[in-house]
């Protein structure tokens, strides 16, 4: 009787179990965040949802014009992709369903969604247009103009 009253002991109106918690179940997103908390910079929000990662990233400083900012976040976009692959464990990353990076800057926010399987591969290319064409096939984009 105590092991079933123990099974149906509920939190605060959630109806969440206390031992069947959401936190206590492994996913391969948790090892791959782990990994992030350790090595991200300071402008970086960093999460999961359910075994999806999702990444924001804030950036203050202006361009001079439309053009300079768009290749400028590109850019950064990029770097920050081959970042994610070389710092998290590679089984782990290409098991992640999807990830969403939204860069936000003053005059131009990016949202990027991709899967974990295609980060992984960008920790093993080396050519900048070999990542770049990498990119361009396995990475959606929207941008939105301030």
């Amino acid at each position: 009787m105590f092991v079933v009253f123990l099974l149906n002991v509920y939190r605060t109106g959630e109806g969440k179990s206390l031992f069947f918690r959401e936190d206590w179940v492994p996913s391969s997103c948790k090892a791959v965040l782990v990994m992030l908390e350790k090595r991200i910079p300071a402008n970086w929000e960093v999460s999961c949802e359910s075994n999806n990662l999702a990444i924001e990233m804030h950036y203050t400083e202006p361009a001079a014009d439309y053009k300079d900012l768009k290749s400028v976040l590109y850019k950064r976009l990029a770097n920050d992709m081959v970042f994610i692959a070389r710092n998290s464990p590679e089984d782990s990353l290409s098991r992640v369903y999807l990830i969403r990076i939204q860069t936000y800057s003053p005059g131009m926010d990016i949202s990027a969604m991709t899967e974990g399987q295609f980060i992984s591969k960008l920790k093993t290319i080396k050519s900048p247009s070999n990542i770049v064409e990498h990119l361009k096939t396995t990475v959606q984009v929207k941008e939105r103009i301030k």
